[in-house]
């Protein structure tokens, strides 16, 4: 049997069926009670409990505007729910850009605006490191937390003239619900006035 290595077998089905988001919502259709994802010691979650987990967060990403080909930050150390931020990603055809939760200073700024993503996904605990940085991440608009710790609360503004993420003046960020982080960083470069509010 000589066959290209690029060839597509029709047995592999459509082509709308090779991704793990797919898989994941077949597992959970036809084997809806059967034991799936189980990290450290926790009772594992079976492929129902997994689906409903990604969906609710596919349904999160997507209010922020994220779709097919979108590019999508992931900073939080492997858990139950980061794998779920990866199965939600892979349901909206989003592109998920894993960042170290290690990350800090100037490389968390780099690994941040390199890929020029809109979004991240980051547990609470990757919150403060964001804080610390917020003026200098020049394309991050939206962070959604996917663990079920309460948001902490952004640092202090700072003096009248700079701009403070994710409290900017030109882009009021109403309190967000305990399990969920809105913060939008200003769009205005550091060192420029912020327009006027409409």
């Amino acid at each position: 049997m000589n066959r290209p290595d690029t060839e597509v077998l029709a047995s592999w089905g459509p082509s709308n069926t090779w991704t793990i988001g797919w898989h994941l919502a077949d597992r959970a259709a036809h084997l809806p009670d059967r034991p799936f994802l189980a990290i450290g010691t926790d009772p594992a979650d079976t492929f129902r409990q997994a689906h409903e987990h990604a969906t609710r967060l596919a349904s999160r990403l997507a209010g922020t505007g994220i779709g097919p080909g979108d590019f999508v930050l992931v900073m939080a150390p492997t858990t139950k729910a980061t794998v779920y931020g990866w199965f939600a990603l892979s349901l909206l055809g989003a592109v998920d850009v894993p960042l170290n939760p290690a990350y800090r200073g100037q490389t968390l700024v780099h690994g941040v605006n390199l890929p020029a993503a809109r979004v991240l996904l980051a547990d609470s605990a990757a919150l403060h490191r964001l804080y610390e940085v917020a003026a200098r991440l020049h394309t991050l608009q939206t962070v959604v937390l996917i663990d079920d710790s309460p948001a902490p609360a952004p640092p202090p503004r700072p003096a009248s003239g700079s701009c403070a993420w994710p409290t900017c003046p030109n882009t009021p960020t109403p309190p967000p619900p305990p399990a969920t982080a809105t913060c939008r960083p200003c769009s205005t470069p550091p060192g420029r006035p912020a327009p006027p509010r409409a």
